[in-house]
């Protein structure tokens, strides 16, 4: 009987340490990373070109993760790969994030954020001179947004409407928004004849159209919210977060790292953002890493205005009550003003 028992309790035993054993090898071995085109993504840059995720994996006991990722212009796509199980980890505005964090909440696939890629200004474009107000525009204008009516471009452009048409005529300028890329929406507005006569430009292409001839700026982001607005975050579904719980902690690591990286050294970040974009002056790029509007921070800042306004719209039920809301445990610091 007491052979019996120790058997037993020894096969129990070896049981519960393949479980174990089986539960650690059931961790991905690919994360898949999406992000858009801009100056505010480079973190992301910084950890793919330098390997930080599959550094800080292997420091975890995952020596074997690959890192993939993805460049797309809008968060329609992102959101619908995220959830479909073909991306990991998503980037985007407060507007894709909460609309993905509304939808999920409360299910194994709940959506929130690791953090802040950064606080970048959005300044709104036209090549009208008349436009000074939403009351300005004619049916003939278009307005370029990354993704109609989701886009932190398009939420901006309806919070931008609310203030001449009020509450209510919060849509009034929908009609007009057309869903292109952020190098499309620049190309569109300094060609002469563009159907596209205003648009919500960020880094580094507001740089460009603020020297453009004929191009002026009707309002930008911090003036509307008074002050520095977290622009784009990361994400993951928790399900990921349970089922990988070392690379999910090794993804943010790389994270931190990736940001604190960029604000050691600016120039060797802007080095990075020019081999990868070619096109892209270093001197100009480095002008705008060092602009004061301009920072690389982890932290949310202003998200709450945007996801308050789309509950008043009915896109979700209810808004988050804090930032806290949008953000994973581990990540809990990066709350902002």
């Amino acid at each position: 009987m007491l052979r019996l028992r120790f058997f037993t309790t020894a096969l129990l035993l070896a049981v519960t340490l393949l479980g174990g054993a089986a539960a650690l090898q059931a961790e991905t071995n690919e994360v898949r990373m999406s992000r858009q085109f801009g100056l505010n993504y480079l973190a992301i840059d910084v950890m793919i070109d330098q390997k930080l995720i599959e550094k800080c994996c292997k420091e975890a006991g995952m020596p074997d993760v690959k890192v993939s990722s993805v460049q797309l212009a809008g968060p329609s796509a992102m959101n619908d790969a995220l959830l479909s199980g073909s991306l990991d980890f998503a980037t985007g505005g407060v507007p894709a994030l909460t609309t993905l964090w509304s939808k999920t909440k409360g299910t194994p696939l709940e959506v929130r954020s690791i953090g802040a890629l950064g606080n970048m200004p959005n300044v709104f474009y036209t090549t009208n001179p008349n436009i000074k107000t939403a009351k300005d525009f004619t049916d003939k204008d278009r307005i370029a947004v990354t993704s109609v009516k989701v886009s932190t471009q398009a939420i901006f452009t309806e919070m931008f409407a609310m203030k001449a048409f009020g509450d209510k005529g919060f849509d009034k300028l929908n009609a007009s928004t057309v869903s292109l890329s952020h190098p499309d929406s620049t190309a569109a507005l300094m060609t002469p004849g563009s159907e596209i006569t205003a648009y919500w430009s960020s880094p580094p292409f507001m740089f460009k159209l603020a020297k453009a001839p004929g191009v002026y700026a009707i309002t930008d982001s911090y003036t509307m919210f008074g002050g520095p607005v977290t622009f784009n975050l990361v994400w993951c579904t928790s399900k990921f977060r349970t089922d990988n719980p070392k690379v999910f902690g090794a993804v943010v690591k790389a994270f931190r790292e990736a940001t604190a990286i960029i604000n050691k050294d600016k120039k060797a970040a802007a080095e990075l953002y020019v081999k990868l974009n070619p096109k892209e002056n270093l001197e100009e790029t480095l002008a705008i890493i060092n602009d004061p509007r301009i920072t690389f921070d982890n932290h949310l800042n202003g998200v709450l205005p945007v996801s308050v306004h789309m509950a008043n719209t009915g896109r979700i039920p209810k808004a988050p009550e804090s930032a806290k809301d949008f953000l994973f445990p581990e990540v809990q610091d990066f709350v902002g003003k």
